[in-house]
Order: structure tokens, then sequence, then C-alpha cells
């Protein structure tokens, strides 16, 4: 065969094969151009929505309340459809337009989710007229196929594997746990609702010692409640042989060192119901157990002793939640007192809140 017949064969096989290739090519390349640009629009979008949520509940008190949540995130969703509108060009389309091009979004958040998407309203709800009567009038889309935010999703889990145990445990982004149900124990069921961080490396043997690493837990201090009786048993033992009227309640004035500023005389009932308030407070456990700290101080609920008290007394809510601990070091206690004067005359309680929150706890 000559060698023109063989260029000619080459031709008229290879010459397709390589064009049809290189369009392949040149599509896919293509194709994933767009795909990467669309993802770099959807991450700026995303980006977007997720400041407005950050910053509406940065700025907000009642952030952790239902109510004010779904307003934010309903804020963040608006944000990322005009987000949307902008990077893809589609500033004219209205919102129901807008809904078609969005299938779902879905906000996680620490202890369960929301989703944005389509759902059918069910709730019926009809307009009452002068007279007090219901009309056939809807309200709010009853029926209608709608976009909107879905009932909170917690993530939570029911275990019911015999008679014995019928449980829902909800979990969090975290280790922190909620335990509720009948649990079965010594052959009597009791309802349990209880919650904490689960934590790894504690054993129980035969003879139910607790251990955490190697280290024995007496679990009836661990896990007794930060409250009043605490608080008094700790300074009994702070006071130990000092005071006979240790763990009590003073009934005699004092003075504090550096101010003219003196505590009122404590009564028991108030500061029972005082403690209770700060651990029903919408805080992380950290400032919770700050505000544990500088109440107890200040309140000088006690003869003596009341600062060590105070220490010991936060740090056991700490360690109940699984969080580390708050301890002042020595060469900052100075430091550490000058910011208590302001604070027990009411002039500044942010500063020394900073101070312990930065210098004072180490985690664990």
């Amino acid at each position: 065969m000559r060698i023109q017949d063989l260029a000619i064969i080459f031709i008229i096989i290879i010459l397709p094969i390589s064009i049809v290739l290189g369009a392949y090519t040149q599509m896919q390349i293509s194709t994933i151009s767009l795909q990467t640009e669309y993802d770099m629009k959807l991450i700026a979008a995303t980006s977007d929505a997720i400041k407005a949520f950050q910053i509406n509940t940065a700025n907000s008190s009642t952030s952790d309340i239902a109510n004010s949540k779904i307003r934010d995130i309903e804020a963040s969703v608006s944000t990322f459809k005009a987000s949307i509108k902008s990077v893809f060009g589609m500033n004219g389309y209205s919102e129901d337009e807008m809904n078609e091009y969005i299938p779902a979004l879905v906000y996680t958040m620490y202890d369960g989710f929301y989703i944005y998407s389509r759902f059918n309203n069910q709730n019926y709800l009809y307009e009452v007229d002068e007279n007090g009567n219901v009309t056939n009038n809807p309200l709010d889309k009853n029926g209608e196929n709608v976009f909107g935010l879905k009932p909170y999703i917690s993530y939570s889990v029911k275990y019911n594997p015999n008679s014995d145990l019928d449980i829902v445990i909800t979990y969090s982004l975290d280790n922190y746990i909620s335990i509720k149900g009948m649990v079965k124990v010594d052959g009597e069921k009791q309802y349990w609702d209880k919650s904490g961080y689960l934590i790894d490396g504690i054993k129980k043997d035969a003879s139910g010692k607790i251990t955490y690493n190697g280290v024995e837990i007496d679990k009836n201090v661990v896990l007794s409640d930060t409250n009043f009786a605490l608080l008094c048993e700790i300074n009994k033992m702070v006071e130990e042989g000092f005071y006979y009227t240790a763990g009590k309640v003073r009934n005699t004035p004092v003075t504090i060192g550096g101010t003219t500023w003196k505590p009122d005389l404590p009564i028991e009932s108030v500061i029972r119901e005082e403690l209770e308030e700060i651990l029903s407070k919408e805080l992380n456990d950290i400032d919770k157990a700050i505000e544990l700290l500088l109440y107890t101080m200040k309140k000088q609920v006690f003869i003596d002793g009341n600062k060590r008290t105070a220490v010991i007394y936060s740090n056991h809510y700490l360690i109940s939640k699984g969080k580390g601990i708050i301890a002042i070091p020595a060469e900052l206690t100075e430091e550490f007192k000058d910011l208590l004067i302001p604070y027990y005359e009411g002039r500044d309680e942010k500063e020394i809140k900073k101070f312990i929150k930065e210098q004072c706890y180490m985690s664990i």
C-alpha cells in the first residue's frame, strides 16, 4: 500500500476522532468553568446570608427566643435571595419566581435545624366577621403549596428497645445531650429529665466506683445541683475550725477593704431566689459561672471566706457541665481586687467579667 493511501486512511479515521475528542474536551472545560462560576456565586450568596444572620443575632438580646430566631433566619433568607439576584443578574425576578430556583435552605443550629422550602400549608385559619362568626374566607394561604420556614427539628432520636426503656435523646453540635423519658430502675419506672456533657474516659466498676481516666469521682459532689444548699456546704468546709457560724448566712455587718461601700445583710430567701434567676438565664455556661462567682462575692453571704467559697462554687457549676475552671493567677490577684471595687460599687461590671473570661478561665 502506498504512503498516499495510508495518509488518506489516517485522515479519514483519525481526523474525525480528533475533532470529536477536541469538541468533547472543550465542552467539559466549559462545563467545569461554568460549574465553578456557579459554585463561587452560591458561596458568595451563602456567605452574605450567614453574615446577615450573625449580625442580627449579635445585636439582639432576644436572639435565643424562638420567634426572634425565626425572624433572624427569615431575614437571612431574604439576604440570600437578594444576593442570588445580584450575582446572577436576576434583579427583575419576583419573590415567587426566585423560590422556583431555590429548592431548600437548611440552617443548622446548636441542637437542631430549620428548613426553608416548599410545603403544604395546613393552618386552615378563616376570617371572623364583626359578629364573631367564622367566614369561608381562608387566611394565610390555607391548604396551598407555599414557601416558608418549617418548624424547628431537633437532633433527637427515640430509644425504645424494650418495656424497661422509653426515652428521647436530644444531641447538640458538641457533646451536650438531654435525656427525657421513662427508665426502669430497681424494678420501678421513673421519669428522667437529665442533661449534661457526654465525656469519654468515664468507667464504672462492679462496686459502683466511678473513675475518669483512672481518677475516682465522687458522684454525689459532681452531680449535685449548684444551689444554695451546696453554697452553704462549701463555705462550711472552707471555714471549718475558724468560725462556728461557718456555712450559715451572716447576721452581722461586714466591711470591704478599699471602699466605703458595704453589702446589705443577706436574706436567705432572697439569695435562693437570685441564685435561681442566674442559673435560669439564657447564658452560656462560662458566662453563667462568672455571674455566680461575682454575685456570691458581692453579696458576702457568709461572715468570712466568701471569695474562696465563690470560686469553688462557680467551678462546681463549670465542672458539672464538662467545662474548665476559673482560677485567679497569683500575679494577677491585685489587678483582680482592683477591678472588684468598681464592681462592688456598681460602677463597672463589664471590665471584671472580661478580665475573668480572658485571664482566669482555663478550658479543658
